[in-house]
């Protein structure tokens, strides 16, 4: 499921979201991947970076998804 994180949140804010979301693979950009603090075991995948194979890594991690699948996920304060 899509869960949208923004990065200016406090690292312990972003810490929750990828926990409760039970988030295994973030989609970001470089200048986030190398700046932001990142939990143990997360996966990262860098889309302004991705290689020609990457996309096929990416697309195995996520597996098949069905209708009872969430589409995304929207933490609200």
């Amino acid at each position: 499921a899509y869960l949208p994180i923004d990065p200016e949140l406090p690292a312990h804010r972003r810490t929750w979201l990828l926990a409760h979301g039970e988030v295994e693979l973030v989609l970001t950009q470089s200048h986030l991947a190398d700046a932001l603090e990142w939990p143990e075991g997360l996966r990262l995948l860098r889309v302004d970076a991705a290689e020609e194979g990457d996309e096929a890594a990416a697309a195995g991690a996520a597996g098949s998804a069905g209708p009872e699948d969430l589409a995304y996920v929207i933490f609200t304060s």
